[in-house]
């Protein structure tokens, strides 16, 4: 017969136009019912069952380690500083003459000690290999 695949229908939409209205009966535990042309539907019995549902995701192991290390990898860009500090050296008088500066994009306070305390070991240290005053 024709299964009307020819023409388009909506899969959401039930086509009653050809179905004949037939009998509605409830059958209740050993009930039956019967059907025209002699058929009988009974209701014998109810077998009780459970339905578990397995499920394996490999994937999954992969995506909380990367979840993990863009974690790790993180907290170091919050908690430390960005910083610049430029030397510059020039001579002057015949020696060298270094202008130094910095500059921080966060905890701007906690920087000025720092670079205060950057400058003092600096001047430590170039008087320590000998360097003249200035």
């Amino acid at each position: 017969g024709d299964l009307g695949l020819s023409t388009a229908q909506s899969v959401y939409e039930l086509d009653t136009s050809r179905t004949a209205p037939g009998k509605s009966d409830v059958i209740g535990m050993g009930g039956s019912s019967s059907l025209p042309e002699g058929i009988v539907v009974s209701f014998t019995g109810l077998k009780k069952y459970s339905v578990f549902e397995l499920a394996s995701n490999p994937g999954a192991p992969i995506l909380l380690l990367a979840a993990v290390l863009i974690l790790v990898g993180l907290i170091p860009a919050l908690y430390s500083s960005r910083r610049r500090i430029w030397v510059r050296a020039a001579p002057h008088n015949g020696v060298a003459h270094l202008e130094i500066a910095g500059q921080a994009m966060q905890r701007k306070a906690a920087f000025e000690e720092e670079f205060k305390t950057f400058v003092r070991d600096l001047d430590k240290d170039l008087h320590r290999i000998g360097a003249p005053d200035g």
